[in-house]
């Protein structure tokens, strides 16, 4: 009986290794998605968001399936900076685990990664 114990810990250890492993990959292809419409999305390249161009990057954001959208806390900060520089800081928070869960602007899950087999 002990060795079933074992091993079902040691299952338990790799899967949460897995889930982690996941999580990471999940970010960075988020976080490419991010970037990428943050780019485009400026179309006359000033830096500054217009509102048509901030509706574009929520609207790609809302689609992204892996990812919880908090639009208020987005249109909080960019209503005071619609800025690139302002943008890029909240994509980033997609990675900062020191960011407070009342201030996160997305949220991964993991779960709704699997099932999809894309964010």
């Amino acid at each position: 009986m002990g060795k079933s114990v074992n091993e079902f810990v040691d299952l338990v250890k790799e899967h949460k290794k897995i889930n982690t492993e996941i999580k990471k990959h999940l970010q960075i292809q988020v976080l490419q998605s991010l970037m990428d419409v943050v780019i485009k999305s400026d179309r006359d390249n000033d830096g500054v968001f217009s509102a048509q161009e901030l509706k574009m990057v929520k609207v790609f954001i809302r689609n992204i399936r892996s990812v919880t959208f908090h639009e208020d806390r987005f249109d909080k900060i960019m209503d005071e900076n619609p800025t690139l520089k302002n943008l890029m800081r909240i994509v980033r928070n997609l990675l900062d685990e020191n960011v407070s869960e009342d201030e996160r602007v997305f949220e991964l899950h993991v779960d709704k990664f699997m099932e999809a087999g894309l964010p």
